[in-house]
């Protein structure tokens, strides 16, 4: 007889002659000869199943992408934060970590090119800069404690999750976090805990990026003679990029006065 495959799927599993079984670990609790009881671990042998195996309702697929307006915009501005802090960012079609959309090293990210947009692209790099700030040392080693505690997969996780979600919304990107942080068991109670250091971490990536913008307002539009490249930086921004890039009359128009002087940077 087929059985039931938990009641949150809905899903049966066919019958088949094939049934891998493995051991389980299980907590039970037997008194110690007294009124107390004493908790044991113990190992069981389990059936398992591929989904293959089983029929029923389709399972949900989780959403992975990010989504609004400004992806680029803040996926530039992140990218100058992350030059300015020494990390480099490499763009790769698959990250080492195979299947991930981005992994940290601390002076290192790398973010997966494959089957993301750029907002998504954005919002990856938001939550890998936050694993370099915090969970690195400037040269690159793992931290695996702080203040005396233990910093763990599922803490390292919340606290860059949650920072890339708060960065996100300055810039308008929402992201599925909640799923995210719901695969790593996170319940609210932690975030009161990590709240400051996920504030700290916020407020360090936002101010630099905003002081990096004002810097970027007396932007400049430029080309250098007899080449196709233009190298722009956008002065409503303070976005650089380089490549064929257009810019817009009207900006154009407010460079015209230093555009002499560039050419003549550029051709040296």
């Amino acid at each position: 007889m087929a059985e039931v495959w938990g009641d949150t799927f809905a899903r049966e599993r066919r019958e088949s002659r094939f049934s891998p079984r493995c051991s389980s670990r299980t907590t039970v609790r037997r008194p110690d000869g007294g009124n107390a009881e004493v908790q044991r671990i113990w190992f069981k042998v389990v059936y398992v199943f591929d989904i293959s195996q089983t029929d029923g309702t389709p399972l949900p697929e989780l959403p992975t992408s990010s989504f609004g307006e400004r992806g680029e915009d803040m996926l530039n501005r992140l990218l100058r934060f992350a030059e300015s802090h020494g990390i480099t960012v490499r763009f790769v079609e698959k990250c080492s970590l195979n299947g991930a959309a981005g992994t940290s090293k601390g002076t290192e990210i790398e973010i997966r090119t494959a089957e993301t947009d750029t907002t998504t692209q954005a919002a990856t790099l938001a939550h890998e800069l936050a694993h370099s700030l915090l969970h690195f040392t400037p040269d690159g080693k793992r931290i695996t404690t702080r203040d005396g505690k233990k910093v763990d997969k599922q803490q390292r996780e919340l606290e860059a999750e949650a920072t890339a979600y708060v960065v996100g919304a300055y810039f308008g990107i929402q992201s599925a976090s909640n799923f995210y942080l719901a695969s790593y068991r996170v319940i609210p109670a932690m975030f009161l805990e990590a709240v400051e250091t996920i504030a700290t971490t916020v407020r360090t990536i936002l101010s630099r990026c905003q002081e990096l913008a004002a810097r970027g307002r007396r932007g400049f539009a430029y080309s250098a003679a007899g080449s196709s490249r233009i190298v722009t930086c956008a002065g409503n921004s303070g976005v650089c990029s380089l490549g064929r890039t257009r810019v817009s009359s009207a900006f154009a128009s407010n460079s015209i006065q230093r555009r002499k002087s560039i050419n003549t940077a550029l051709a040296e």
